[in-house]
């Protein structure tokens, strides 16, 4: 018998976040962003109706729909959330993977019972609970049964103990990636099961952009080689995958077969390979001094994190997106100009100041004048514990300076004291929350 995994993902959640907290937003089409000149990064159901989603552009979804409410994404009142209902989640199973800020993985194990707990606060008596028993016995049908009414207890607890208006979708499977895809079936508020035994079903509802890891990009460019549907992909040779994509055909052939090799991944189990920071401008800028600053603080968050976990990087990487002319984001067909690249450099560092002067010389060696949109900064080839002690008193004053710094903002929160150039961008890459997968 296969495991029970469960994919649950919250609904429009910035947005909805936002309406729980204030009820006279229900029901209005909302929109969340970074800033109120970049894009959407979330958008309530209700504007959803309208055709305003995730990466519309402000400008055009006031142009859609004029009355729409805008607001800025509030992170700490995001996180609050967030911890609650994965503490919900833990009630069920030890295994949860928070995948990311809105949604995470539950592993119910092989053997998965469903016991009677009348003494858990704010459930009725007589609800239902599920644990992994080594002596469960229960049969297949009885199992997946379960699972369902687990899911629906899930859902209610959510809505009663955090809020009416939250909701999510779950999705069923017997590995993460059918549990994924099930999550995405019925949006909102959705619960989806999908056994072993429905998996074959899944060819003809299926296309291959529904499948996690598969964009449009690549969807194109499986076209070229005469896939075109996810039957099709489960029928190539692996071998002319692994010819024409590399290590990637590997990938491919596992997602056309529905399989998924990754079990759950729990905080402390999967090493950290790089820490990075992005942020779109609210307008697009030419500004040297401006830009530059960006970069000195996106370095500087970046250098935080590294010493936060103790660690260092000896690769600088500085990715650019230049800004172009305007045009409806359902009419675009071609990515904005985009520019990065990786310095490796002979030391291993922590500090912001030397991050930041590895990364404006990758910029200016773009050669590129078009103004910028955004600037991501990020550090890998990552050690821990390292320790290179400077030999002389002059070089260690920085050191210190660092130590002194930390322990004030570990205190008084990020940014009360920082270096003089970065005295002007405060309105710089503040604190925000985002999609995609967590560094945790």
């Amino acid at each position: 018998m296969q495991g029970i995994i469960f994919h649950i993902d919250m609904n429009s959640y910035f947005a909805t976040v936002e309406q729980q907290a204030n009820p006279h937003l229900r029901g209005r089409p909302v929109g969340v962003c970074e800033h109120l000149g970049g894009i959407i990064i979330a958008a309530s159901v209700e504007a959803k109706m309208l055709g305003i989603g995730t990466g519309t552009p402000v400008w055009e979804a006031r142009k859609i729909y004029p009355k729409i409410v805008l607001l800025k994404v509030d992170p700490p009142k995001v996180r609050f959330i967030t911890e609650r209902f994965l503490k919900i989640f833990s009630d069920y199973t030890d295994l949860v993977e928070r995948y990311s800020i809105d949604e995470a993985f539950l592993d119910f194990g092989i053997k998965t019972k469903i016991l009677k707990d009348t003494c858990h606060p704010g459930l009725d008596p007589g609800s239902t609970r599920a644990r992994k028993d080594p002596d469960c016995n229960q049969d297949d049908s009885t199992i997946w049964s379960d699972a369902i009414l687990v899911a629906l207890e899930i859902k209610q607890r959510i809505r009663r103990e955090i809020g009416e208006w939250l909701t999510c979708s779950v999705g069923i499977g017997p590995n993460k990636l059918i549990a994924k895809i099930a999550s995405n079936l019925q949006k909102p508020d959705g619960l989806t099961v999908v056994r072993p035994q429905d998996i074959e079903e899944l060819y003809d509802k299926l296309s291959l952009t529904d499948i996690p890891g598969i964009n449009v990009r690549m969807q194109a460019r499986l076209s070229a080689h005469g896939i075109y549907t996810v039957k099709d992909l489960s029928r190539y040779p692996e071998s002319k995958l692994r010819a024409e994509f590399g290590l990637v055909g590997h990938y491919l052939k596992q997602l056309g077969n529905f399989k998924s090799t990754r079990g759950i991944v729990l905080p402390g189990d999967e090493p950290v390979k790089s820490m990075g920071h992005a942020f779109t401008m609210s307008r697009a800028s030419s500004d040297v001094r401006e830009i530059e600053a960006l970069i000195f603080k996106l370095s500087e968050k970046v250098a935080r994190r590294l010493r936060q976990r103790n660690m260092w990087g000896s690769v600088v990487s500085c990715y650019v997106r230049f800004a172009k002319e305007k045009v409806p984001f359902s009419q675009r067909r071609e990515p904005s100009q985009n520019f990065g690249r990786s310095h490796r450099i002979k030391d291993f560092i922590n500090d912001g100041r030397l991050i930041s002067r590895e990364a404006i010389k990758i910029f200016n060696s773009s050669g590129i004048k078009a103004p910028v949109r955004m600037i991501g900064i990020s550090v890998s080839g990552l050690v821990e514990n390292f320790l290179d002690e400077p030999l002389f008193r002059r070089y260690k004053k920085s050191q210190w300076a660092l130590d002194a710094m930390d322990k004030v903002n570990d205190k008084y929160g990020e940014f009360t004291l920082r270096r003089a150039a970065l005295l002007d961008a405060k309105h710089l890459a503040g604190d925000t929350v985002g999609f995609g997968r967590l560094a945790r």
